[in-house]
């Protein structure tokens, strides 16, 4: 393996989704008719009071898994979403791992009986960041670091992830930039286009400043957003930091990329790596600088065959080669699809899945995937795993 080594931390917790619907139960978010907000407000912390219901077919709500749209399905269509352990995103470091022998450690320690959900973590020396989705009020990503090596986590102090890019919608990205010496978190925000993708940076992951807009989408456009960073000082895209996502204003759920050579301050113009939908999974690279993006044909959602999908760019995510089949079709986990939006799996009793998986890049030209997919008999899901020995020729 390279130096940068993957934990998997899951993402989109389905008591998240859960937690919107008691949010709106109890009236904390608005379901009137009403303006757009520069800035969070506690009634209405996605900006669904000012979203037209009408949209809903325009940006393919039914699709997205970001909060954001569960909050738009609830209130447009009254729709409340199983439970989802759909996020599998990796955690990075810069180097080698440790050996961790202590307990299981709260990131965020408090009293508060709101839910955290979505989750990615970095490592650089003895700091670790973690950026997470909070329900407890302010901004709706933020994070906790640790500086002994992860024995002891503190809430990131204020609201840093709230300011300078409008509403934050959560959907958390982390990663550190080694040549630059920069944390850079991301999560989705109404300031980058309506529901594009906000940078953060950090000089030691603790005191955050706003950074550039990792990338403009359109109002209900943004989704599955994705971080990662060359940390390989042979590599000769050594501090590029990419960013993928989802837009859904764009071919019906384009999948696209940008990045950024200066520690997220500025950031490309996006790149259509495919010009319709695939769902954006997650980015990695490999030691020889080529970075990879994995993607899934959902064949239409429900109960139709997955298809894997693996991209690689050779010049730092400039270009894109065609996203090589990883496989033949599959049967996706689950035997039932979501009781309120049949676009989405259910695994027994409520986990929404749709067997989206994890990448990751070796040495010797190796990458390597594992993902779930439908079981033998009765089994409701498997994990699979496959790779490629010639840098995802076959």
């Amino acid at each position: 393996m390279t130096t940068e080594t993957r934990a998997h931390a899951l993402r989109e917790s389905g008591i998240a989704l859960q937690a919107v619907a008691a949010l709106l139960s109890i009236g904390l978010l608005a379901a009137g008719a009403g303006s757009a907000q520069a800035q969070a407000n506690p009634r209405d912390p996605f900006l669904i009071e000012s979203f037209n219901c009408a949209d809903i077919a325009t940006f393919s709500i039914e699709k997205q898994e970001n909060l954001r749209a569960g909050a738009i399905l609830e209130k447009c269509l009254g729709i409340k979403s199983e439970a989802s352990q759909e996020r599998g995103d990796s955690g990075g470091s810069s180097e080698a791992p440790n050996a961790y022998g202590g307990p299981d450690v709260n990131v965020h320690p408090s009293n508060s009986a709101a839910i955290q959900s979505e989750s990615q973590s970095w490592k650089f020396g003895n700091t670790i960041v973690v950026t997470y989705n909070d329900l407890s009020g302010g901004s709706t990503g933020k994070g906790s670091f640790s500086t002994d090596g992860g024995v002891t986590f503190a809430r990131i102090p204020g609201d840093p992830f709230g300011i300078g890019h409008g509403t934050n919608f959560g959907d958390p990205g982390i990663v550190y930039d080694a040549l630059h010496a920069k944390w850079v978190a991301a999560f989705l925000a109404s300031g980058c286009g309506g529901q594009g993708v906000g940078a953060w940076t950090s000089n030691d992951g603790i005191t955050w400043a706003t950074g550039g807009c990792a990338a403009n989408a359109g109002g209900g456009s943004g989704d599955r957003n994705a971080l990662w960073v060359d940390n390989t000082p042979t590599s000769p895209f050594y501090g590029r930091i990419y960013n993928s996502y989802n837009d859904f204003g764009l071919g019906g759920g384009a999948l696209r990329t940008t990045f950024s050579t200066d520690g997220g301050a500025t950031w490309s113009a996006p790149n259509t790596v495919f010009p319709s939908f695939r769902r954006d999974i997650a980015l990695g690279v490999t030691p020889n600088g080529n970075a990879w993006l994995a993607a899934m044909d959902e064949g239409g959602g429900g109960a139709s065959n997955r298809t894997n999908y693996m991209y690689r760019s050779t010049d730092g995510a400039v270009t894109w080669a065609a996203g090589v089949a990883q496989g033949p079709p599959f049967i996706p986990p689950g035997n039932v699809n979501c009781s309120g939006n049949a676009y989405f799996r259910v695994i027994t009793p409520q986990i929404r899945h749709m067997g989206w998986g994890q990448p990751s890049g070796g040495p010797n030209n190796v990458v390597h995937y594992v993902y779930a997919a439908h079981g033998a008999a009765v089994e409701e899901g498997d994990i699979f795993y496959n790779r490629s020995t010639d840098l995802g020729a076959t």
